[in-house]
């Protein structure tokens, strides 16, 4: 049985009008993953690694 009151998370889907490559290089893209992703709106990278926290 699905109970509303115990989601462990938020879900939404959107279609967008773009090549694919286009959409990939952007989700990829941790310095943008704020413009997209829940709890992540201050993530910053750690030093020159491709390590992002927020």
């Amino acid at each position: 049985m699905n109970n509303p009151d115990q989601d462990l998370c938020y879900t939404v889907t959107a279609l967008v009008a773009a090549p694919a490559r286009t959409a990939f290089d952007y989700l990829a893209d941790g310095e943008k993953v704020g413009d997209w992703a829940l709890g992540a709106l201050a993530a910053k990278r750690v030093g020159d690694s491709d390590l992002f926290v927020s």
